[in-house]
């Protein structure tokens, strides 16, 4: 059971420092544990792509998925600790120490005890209104020849955490507050200390707050490496295709027209007589606790315009503001009956409209070549008229050939026949 000795006056680094760096200390450990989690969620994760990226687009991907998942971390462990904080203020939770509210038993008129709670203040900042009122934290030495020693850049508040995150560093930066801060502690707690070196680069100085360490998740600098060697032998393409520019030779140009013409001259004379005979182508609870209740709460008095006057009525202290009701005629997926919770589970969106832009993110990777392969199966008309084609171009080209051939065989021919054989006469004797 705590007892009532914490009042504004002896709240300071004596009474909420071992609090303070036990939820340093905290903070680190769950810091390494979201990153250890969300590192291997990240590491579970595929890259798929239909065909082997490049080195340039591989290295582009890698690092924005990189940065998508440094964004999504630190987003997901700020919003959580947010939310703890604010929740912690809004239900008006008595810190353990007693800093934000002091508890003493009194007498009521008929002599019966009963708990009395009072706020309390820093720098004329009240802990009812505000949970992040602070004042700069001291330490009080039991030595009479020693006065009041204030630690520079840490403070004391309505909560310890709340303090503790608008604190610094400061005095850990130098040997000689560090040496004097151990002067005022229990001779049980000195330690040997070493103060932390300011010249090394970082990108944290002596004057960051706990906030900012722990919004950067105390990481000193991301290092991210991208082993497109490993991709790419992970991936083992099935072909490579490359494309080869050639100039046709003459011989190839002249059969290829002849060809074509000879092709379109048969199909022609087959197809236009049938042709021309064609013509005809014819959308108020209380509770123990204020966010609970409010998330078993509902909008219906604001769909009631009676309703927010007479809210406003009562309100301390009386500002009329001109507040129209909410409009219940207008389509909607949410309704006057619905819970907070329940807007809160719907992330309070009425409708996603998502739009896909296919021309940004095609222009975005700047493709350099697009390949495909069509599969069909040629059909009797094509193939009739290929053959006809072929047949004709055969035909045409033949008529040249052929009495060229011809002439070239009866020459050689003719030159054989008349060519001289030598005769050996025989002498008998």
């Amino acid at each position: 059971m705590m007892c009532n000795e914490s009042t504004a006056a002896n709240i300071n680094f004596q009474w909420t420092g071992s609090n303070a760096f036990q939820a340093l200390g905290a903070f680190c450990e769950l810091i390494e544990s979201t990153i250890n989690n969300s590192l291997i969620q990240f590491n579970s994760s595929q890259y798929i792509t239909a065909s082997i990226a490049s080195l340039e687009l591989f290295t582009s991907q890698a690092q924005s998925f990189v940065d998508q998942f440094i964004s999504a971390t630190t987003n997901t462990f700020v919003s959580s600790l947010n939310t703890v904080r604010n929740s912690t203020h809004g239900d008006s939770l008595v810190s353990g120490l007693l800093t934000n509210y002091l508890i003493s038993v009194g007498t009521s008129v008929s002599n019966e005890a009963i708990v009395l709670t009072g706020s309390v203040s820093y720098s004329n900042c009240g802990c009812e209104r505000s949970s992040t009122c602070i004042a700069q934290s001291s330490i009080l030495s039991s030595q009479a020849n020693m006065g009041t020693f204030y630690v520079p850049g840490f403070y004391t508040g309505c909560y310890v955490v709340e303090a503790l995150l608008q604190s610094t560093l400061r005095c850990f930066y130098d040997q000689n507050c560090i040496n004097e801060l151990q002067l005022y502690l229990p001779t049980a707690s000195l330690i040997n200390a070493k103060a932390l070196n300011s010249s090394l680069p970082s990108q944290y100085s002596e004057d960051s707050t706990i906030e900012y360490l722990l919004n950067s998740l105390m990481i000193e600098e991301w290092k991210s490496t991208q082993m497109y060697g490993q991709y790419y032998d992970e991936c083992q393409p099935i072909e490579c295709t490359y494309t080869i520019r050639t100039r046709n030779s003459v011989i190839y140009i002249i059969t290829t027209i002849f060809g074509i013409i000879g092709g379109l001259i048969t199909v022609l004379r087959c197809v236009v007589p049938q042709v021309v005979k064609v013509f005809n182508v014819t959308g108020f609870h209380v509770g123990c606790y204020t966010t609970e209740a409010l998330l078993r709460s509902t909008l219906e008095c604001f769909y009631n315009q009676t309703c927010i006057d007479v809210l406003q009525y009562y309100l301390l202290p009386r500002v009329l503001m001109n507040i129209t009701a909410l409009n219940s005629s207008l389509p909607s997926q949410y309704s006057q009956d619905s819970t907070i919770e329940y807007l809160l589970n719907n992330l309070m969106i009425e409708e996603w409209n998502p739009t896909q832009m296919y021309a940004q993110y095609y222009n975005e990777c700047q493709p350099i070549e697009c390949t495909y392969t069509i599969r069909t199966r040629n059909n009797i008309f094509y193939v009739i008229t290929t053959l006809i084609g072929i047949i004709g171009g055969l035909t045409r080209v033949s008529k040249i050939l052929v009495p060229i051939l011809v002439k070239i065989i009866v020459y050689c021919f003719r030159k054989w026949r008349n060519r001289v054989v030598p005769q050996i006469s025989i002498i008998q004797t």
